[in-house]
């Protein structure tokens, strides 16, 4: 039961998260705020696709790790994502992304799980970390779409209850 309540904690706040974001592409720059009122801001899904390029952040939902490490290949180091907490959206100008994970960013980082994703231009995605059953990690690759995301993060809260 720890890993659904902990699975639980990560969705309540990527939901509180997801909530300042719109559409997945924007004609204006997008502010996301936290639940303690920090905010970013990020370019407009149309300026990423002008430029060839998807907008990514991530959520760390691990319990046991206060920080995760997220490479998009072996040249792109993403911000390091602590826990309960979501890294400020990042460009990346590639389509076909492998994205890494490791508790480690020094020179032995070894990828703890791996994801393969296509990311379209313009759009805001973000990457969910999250416990399995093995005590290891797995990814869900979320397109930030509001209106429909939203609904489906209350109905996952719902179904841990």
């Amino acid at each position: 039961m720890r890993i659904h309540s902990s699975f639980a904690g990560g969705l309540i706040a990527a939901t509180a998260l997801l909530a300042a974001c719109r559409d997945a592409q924007t004609e204006k720059d997008v502010t996301t705020r936290t639940a303690n009122g920090e905010a970013a801001t990020s370019m407009s899904g149309d300026s990423a696709d002008k430029r060839g390029m998807a907008l990514v952040r991530v959520v760390n939902a691990v319990p046991t790790q206060n920080t995760l490490i997220v490479r998009a290949g072996p040249n792109l180091q993403l911000t390091a994502a602590e826990f309960r907490k979501v890294t400020d959206y990042q460009p990346i100008d590639r389509n076909w992304v492998t994205f890494e994970i490791s508790a480690s960013a020094d020179s032995g980082f070894a990828p703890l799980a791996t994801n393969r994703e296509m990311l379209t231009d313009g759009h805001r995605y973000t990457i969910v970390i999250i416990p399995d059953s093995a005590n290891k990690f797995e990814t869900r690759i979320l397109r930030d779409e509001i209106s429909d995301l939203k609904k489906e993060l209350r109905q996952m809260l719902e179904a841990t209850r």
